[in-house]
């Protein structure tokens, strides 16, 4: 189910949940929730490694070169992997710090099937939105990534797809659709490094 949930925008931590209660699953299953998010992320760092690659190569060639804001505001344009890099830290941090924050009350979501349950129909409602995003010019920035950061945050939830919302934001942030997608699973790297 992990397999077949991970890669698309419907929560696989959510069909987990349902499925523990459905055949009888308790208590939590570190081993198995490590393996399973251990291969995912073999499977994304697999899936990017050259864009991965671009980012720390340029994100170290493009070291010296920000020294004041000018060096900063031409990233993008001089070094777009490092840009990338850059925006994948800054979305992470309002996903770290919600995780840390409200870490026993999203847990205590796992054992609740009801509540897994409206998430998943918040997330078919997201993606179900997404056709009506308005066309973007792909640029991703700062304010756009920390807002995709905050929904990927909230995303912790089981039921609520990492990908799906993350996707759904970004393109609303008025980012292109491929270059969402990219930047959703390059931004799952550290969240569920970290998870």
């Amino acid at each position: 189910m992990q397999g077949l949930t991970e890669f698309l925008p419907v929560s696989s931590s959510g069909h987990l949940t349902l499925a523990g209660h459905f055949f009888g699953v308790t208590g939590p299953q570190l081993v198995f929730d490590v393996m399973v998010h251990g291969a995912t992320l073999v499977a994304v760092i697999v899936f990017y490694r050259r864009d991965l690659a671009l980012m720390l190569s340029e994100s170290w060639r493009a070291l010296p070169t920000l020294g004041g804001l000018a060096g900063w505001r031409s990233l993008a344009t001089q070094f777009p992997h490092a840009h990338l890099a850059a925006m994948v830290l800054v979305a992470s941090l309002p996903t770290a710090i919600i995780g840390l924050v409200f870490k026993d009350q999203l847990e205590a979501l796992f054992a609740a099937p009801r509540a897994v349950a409206g998430a998943l129909l918040v997330t078919a409602g997201a993606l179900v939105a997404s056709r009506f995003a308005p066309a973007g010019d792909g640029r991703l920035g700062v304010a756009r990534a920390l807002i995709v950061g905050v929904v990927q945050g909230v995303a912790i939830i089981p039921g609520i797809s990492r990908s799906g919302s993350t996707i759904v934001a970004a393109l609303f942030c008025g980012v292109g659709r491929e270059d969402a997608a990219r930047f959703s699973f390059l931004l799952s790297l550290p969240a569920v490094a970290g998870a």
